[in-house]
């Protein structure tokens, strides 16, 4: 299909893809399980305000393991990365950031402990700005699952100064297979 149709990538065994437009196709299996926005934005649709969570560990609580479930972060959020932000992540999950440019959602490792771990297979983060510059960060991110991605991201390491940086950005562990 990529020779009849050039712009479309294939990452491997992902669900959907992103069109120009900025929407994208989920599989048959798979639903759109959470919208993610500090603050409920006005006039939100009521399919989407019905989905509308704060954070996103709310909103991986809702997503089914083996699924490849979504949540999509609404342009706009910003949240600080907790060493438990990510811990009711479950295999096959699909993490969507919307919006373009510094629009996009903003995570940010505040604490020295600040860590977003991707221990569950299948899981894809894509279309976020990463800022681990608010602390001295012993490891960002650890990948120890197989079949991970981390796509079309910005990641700010942090700045020049001692105190505000991440010494490990990204650590990919033995068993992260195809990231």
């Amino acid at each position: 299909m990529s020779g009849i149709y050039p712009d479309l990538i294939n990452i491997g065994q992902a669900t959907g893809f992103r069109t120009q437009y900025g929407g994208f196709v989920l599989d048959p299996t798979s639903e759109v399980r959470a919208y993610v926005r500090a603050t409920q934005p006005a006039n939100m649709e009521p399919d989407v305000a019905a989905k509308w969570v704060a954070d996103i560990p709310s909103a991986l609580l809702r997503c089914r393991s083996g699924r490849n479930d979504v949540v999509v972060v609404l342009a706009g959020h910003t949240e600080n990365v907790t060493s438990t932000t990510f811990t009711n992540l479950v295999p096959g999950t699909r993490l969507v950031g919307c919006g373009r440019g510094t629009n996009r959602p903003n995570l940010r490792w505040t604490a020295t402990t600040s860590q977003l771990v991707m221990n569950d297979a299948d899981v894809v983060i894509s279309n976020f700005i990463f800022r681990m510059e608010g602390a001295v960060v012993v490891k960002a991110i650890v990948v120890t699952a197989a079949d991970c991605g981390i796509y079309n991201c910005d990641i700010d390491m942090g700045t020049t100064a001692a105190t505000n940086l991440s010494t490990i950005g990204i650590e990919i562990g033995a068993g992260a297979d195809r990231f």
